[in-house]
């Protein structure tokens, strides 16, 4: 979240506050000063060519660029070697290389292929008040109550944004500080009779060494290379507060369970709906071993597909200080800027940010540009006019508003500011698309009517379904071949040949592996059949199956003598 970069080979600048390559979240132990190293995605300039490289899935390893100064670059798959064996197959991430002549060109065509291999979670673009930037971990049930009473009249606001403080420790989630009464239950009752959804702060992938989590269950927790149990600290950025921290080992099956118990509460019995997980990036850190053999990047995945597990179906997630790729298709919204501060120089870096991720919002997810604040804080302090750069950064973010104001010191003038924003938020129009169930692209016209009237056409692709191959080859004796396949939507496997089964015959979007079996051919020809693969009604694929038949072979003629005797005939065939 917090590392872009751009410039020339020989010339890098840092767009953001901290690079992954750099203090604090690369120790000086780890850096090396030969090369620049970058993640995800690389675009490069010359003139009027453009170049893209980038991966397409994030699933267990990590596309890294190694930018040395000579104008050398090298395109590396991080397989973290401590997570595979000997003799392990390793199958790359997919990885795509795009050509055009206009940067907005490249990063649409690649959007795109982003989505065939990543379902995007969609939702509406959310709004809200968010209670930390103007009480960071000082929060109370009453000071909540007091911004909600203020917050029933302000328009196109949803979320209560309850943020860090409400818990003793971090890894904690369910032991509540004494500032709040009867396990938050009152204070978000309250939040619904007042027409306001509530939603809560989480930093599931870590727990403070202070926590109980962590003091009861050290065996929850990932190690280090060497087997040793090493606080964040050691090896990257420590954390803000409540330190040290721990990264959980989403491996162990107790640990799942935990943070299902945890966000099943807030679900089920409290009913929120919003949830920001923060913290993220500790999930997925490279120096990590985890018990059962996973990758760092598989390590944070299944956190979030336990989380989602949980709440995904009504929900919305807004992943921060998280990892980009490896979030893709598991979180609904993504914070692409650092934390706002009130001054000129984090307003500008803001911006500078954002300009370079505009082509994510409702590609990839809803982008989150953090906070709008409109008064100063403390020793954060801004002129008007920086507060106006920051205010056309989050319309132009065009994704999620909050407020992060305390909203008792609110002007009138912000007050009539806020409402335009909030205005303009509104009348963003969400569409939402079934899923493509043809074989065919489809359009449709949207009528926009108001003091002027615009057409819209609306385009949706055909829906992607690959096979790893278009033919398998059985002997005889037939046998069982495992078939990847990756389709964007659900898929169905038909197959009108009794020979031959399939299982399953059916699956949701995703990768998935098949089972195609055969049963032995007795006739003496090679015979062939087809396994077709569908969304809805519509072939997308088809596999060729060929089968050898019977062969055998033996002399054609064998000669005895007149007394009779016993000869043997060597007879060859290919039967089992």
């Amino acid at each position: 979240m917090l590392s872009q970069s751009m410039g020339t080979f020989s010339k890098i600048t840092e767009i953001g506050r901290c690079p992954d390559d750099k203090e604090p979240y690369k120790k000086s132990k780890f850096i090396t000063n030969e090369y620049k190293e970058g993640y995800n995605y690389i675009l490069l300039n010359e003139g009027r060519e453009k170049l893209l490289i980038g991966a397409l899935s994030c699933n267990k390893y990590q596309l890294k660029f190694r930018i040395y100064n000579s104008g050398r670059l090298t395109v590396v798959m991080q397989i973290f070697s401590h997570a595979n064996k000997l003799a392990d197959t390793i199958e790359s991430e997919i990885v795509t290389v795009l050509g055009a002549t206009s940067n907005n060109e490249l990063l649409k065509s690649f959007s795109a292929r982003i989505n065939r291999y990543n379902k995007r979670l969609f939702a509406q673009k959310p709004s809200g008040w968010c209670s930390w930037y103007c009480y960071y971990e000082n929060i109370s049930e009453q000071i909540i109550k007091d911004n909600l009473r203020l917050m029933k009249h302000i328009d196109n606001t949803k979320y209560v944004l309850i943020d860090d403080g409400y818990q003793k420790h971090m890894g904690d989630w369910l032991d509540f500080t004494n500032k709040f009464s009867n396990n938050l239950q009152d204070l978000i009752k309250e939040i619904k009779d007042a027409g306001k959804e509530p939603g809560i702060w989480v930093a599931p992938f870590i727990a403070s060494g202070d926590s109980e989590l962590f003091r009861k269950n050290k065996e929850y927790f990932a190690k280090s290379r060497l087997g040793k149990l090493e606080d964040a600290g050691v090896n990257t950025y420590e954390g803000w507060r409540d330190l040290p921290w721990y990264s959980l080992d989403f491996s162990i099956e107790e640990v799942r369970n935990y943070i299902s118990r945890v966000f099943s509460y807030f679900h089920d019995v409290l009913n929120i709906r919003f949830y920001k997980l923060d913290a993220c990036y500790w999930g997925a850190c490279e120096h990590l071993v985890f018990k059962s053999g996973i990758t760092p990047i598989e390590n944070y995945r299944l956190g979030l597909k336990t989380i989602l597990d949980v709440v995904g179906k009504d929900s919305i997630l807004l992943g921060c200080n998280a990892p980009f790729w490896p979030s893709i298709g598991l979180v609904h919204s993504m914070r692409i800027s650092d934390d706002v501060i009130r001054n000129k120089d984090r307003f500008i870096q803001q911006l500078n940010e954002l300009r370079h991720r505009t082509w994510m919002n409702e590609s990839l997810w809803i982008n989150d540009p953090d906070c709008l604040c409109l008064n100063n804080y403390k020793n954060q302090i801004a002129d008007p006019e920086d507060f106006m750069m920051h205010v056309a950064t989050i319309l132009l973010a065009n994704g999620s508003v909050f407020l992060g104001d305390s909203l008792d010191k609110i002007s009138p003038n912000n007050k009539k500011l806020i409402k335009r924003i909030l205005d303009i938020h509104k009348d963003c129009i969400d569409i939402n698309i079934s899923e493509n169930l043809t074989n065919e692209e489809r359009t449709a016209n949207l009528i926009v009517s108001g003091a002027i009237t615009e057409t819209f056409t609306i385009t949706q692709n055909i829906a992607n379904l690959d096979t790893e191959t278009n033919k398998l080859e059985y002997s005889q004796s037939g046998g069982s071949y495992l078939l990847k396949i990756n389709s964007e939507v659900a898929w169905s496997a038909r197959t009108s040949y009794d020979w031959i089964d399939v299982a399953p015959v059916s699956g949701t979007a995703g990768e998935a592996n098949i089972t195609i079996s055969t049963t032995p051919n007795w006739d003496t020809e090679q015979r062939y059949g087809t396994v077709g693969f569908y969304v809805g009604d519509a072939g997308f694929a088809t596999v060729l199956i060929l089968q050898e038949g019977v062969k055998l072979s033996a002399p054609k003629e064998v000669s005895f003598r007149a007394l009779g005797e016993s000869k043997t005939v060597q007879v060859e065939g290919n039967l089992s």
